[in-house]
């Protein structure tokens, strides 16, 4: 169920954007996520909205089962089968509503120009690989380059996050 923008709570611009006038490359709004459960339907996201201008870092905050994690899943395109976004939801990436988007295209976006980085590093990431192999398979899904490239690419961006070590972390 989609609720009207008049009704919702997020603001058609947010308070604190000074005035800007590059546009926000996330833009969400109205977002609603539901599941489809054995006895119903379970609203996990109700009416959500925010917006990403560049080189600005956001944070969803709420209690445990709030539907941070529902909502992020969303923007990534990351739901399970059981999930359904409401039709009056959107989330424009650069101007165009990714919800639309094919899976493929989706896939594209992913690790290109959206990540996401899981709250629970081990349902993330698996112990018995090295670090560093797990971010070079990951880039290597998105970008054909070679796997010493994409190693490079892993130690560039370990330091560019000031993960102290770097390539001691990769090897880890």
């Amino acid at each position: 169920m989609s609720v009207a923008l008049a009704e919702s709570f997020a603001p058609i611009v947010r308070h604190d954007h000074d005035g800007r006038q590059d546009q926000p490359i996330i833009d969400a709004r109205n977002v609603a996520v539901a599941f489809k459960v054995e006895h119903g339907v379970v609203e996990a996201v109700k009416d959500i909205s925010f917006q990403l201008y560049r080189g600005e870092t956001i944070a969803i905050v709420g209690e445990s089962g709030s539907g941070k994690s529902v909502t992020a899943r969303t923007v990534m395109g990351l739901l399970s089968r059981r999930a359904t976004v409401s039709p009056g939801s959107s989330v424009c990436y650069d101007g165009q509503n990714i919800l639309k988007f094919p899976e493929s295209a989706r896939r594209k976006l992913r690790g290109n120009r959206i990540s996401m980085i899981f709250q629970e590093p081990m349902s993330s990431l698996n112990p018995i690989y090295t670090v560093g192999s797990q971010i070079v398979e990951a880039i290597r899904v998105h970008r054909k380059v070679s796997r010493k490239q994409a190693w490079a690419r892993a130690l560039e961006l370990l330091q560019h996050v000031q993960i102290p070590d770097p390539a001691a972390r990769l090897r880890q």
